[in-house]
């Protein structure tokens, strides 16, 4: 937004931003901490300034992650603390109270994501796998790739495996369709092929005859 527009009403613009700023500014700061990882995300109330999420702050909201949340789920929470705050942040305003700028250290970009970071891939480990599938399960979805065939995966979970890891690898066990991560293996427990409705992954594997094995695209 350009300056002139910036200055026009009386108080400002004021934008409420999913994250604890410095920290992701931009368009998906919610995915990205996420994939990081992050313990904490919140909810940053800030005057706009001509840069990208980098005006000063009146308020922020702190929200401790457990490691479990999906981006939908933080999405519907932090919206609901955000629909209850917001007035209290505007009468703080009304009341003449300054922002504070924010800190030069910490700072992090959160970019759009495109669907290729979906993929699901070999040079992952487990724990960025089960991340991603929080983080992107929704939109724009994970999936994986072997030959011409495109499964867009839903849901994993642990796997004991005792045999040798093949990062990449995608097969069929008696009980499960399993997937090769760099550092261990999980289970695909729910996916959806290319036309066809989702189901579970020990189907998808059977049907598929899957018993010797994939290698997946990378």
């Amino acid at each position: 937004i350009r300056q002139e527009a910036l200055i026009k009403p009386t108080y400002g613009w004021m934008n409420v931003h999913f994250s604890i700023l410095p920290r992701w500014r931009g368009a998906t700061p919610i995915q990205q901490a996420i994939l990081h990882g992050d313990s904490a995300s919140g909810i940053s109330y800030f005057k706009l300034d001509e840069g990208m999420d980098t005006g000063p702050v009146y308020s922020r909201s702190v929200i401790e992650l457990t490691g479990e949340e999906s981006t939908l789920q933080l999405l519907g929470l932090m919206s609901r603390i955000a629909a209850e705050e917001i007035l209290h942040v505007v009468g703080k305003i009304e009341s003449g109270a300054i922002p504070e700028n924010q800190e030069t250290t910490g700072i992090t970009l959160a970019p759009k994501i495109s669907k290729e970071i979906g993929l699901l891939s070999g040079k992952n480990s487990v724990v960025e796998l089960k991340r991603k599938i929080r983080a992107l399960g929704d939109n724009p979805g994970c999936f994986l790739k072997y030959q011409s065939t495109t499964l867009k995966i839903l849901a994993l979970a642990d796997y004991k495996f005792t045999g040798e890891i093949k990062p990449g690898f995608l097969q069929s066990t008696k009980s499960a369709l399993v997937f090769h991560a760099k550092d261990g293996v999980v289970a695909i427990e729910r996916l959806k092929p290319e036309g066809k409705k989702e189901m579970s992954g020990a189907d998808f594997g059977r049907g598929a005859r899957l018993d010797d094995g994939v290698m997946c695209e990378y």
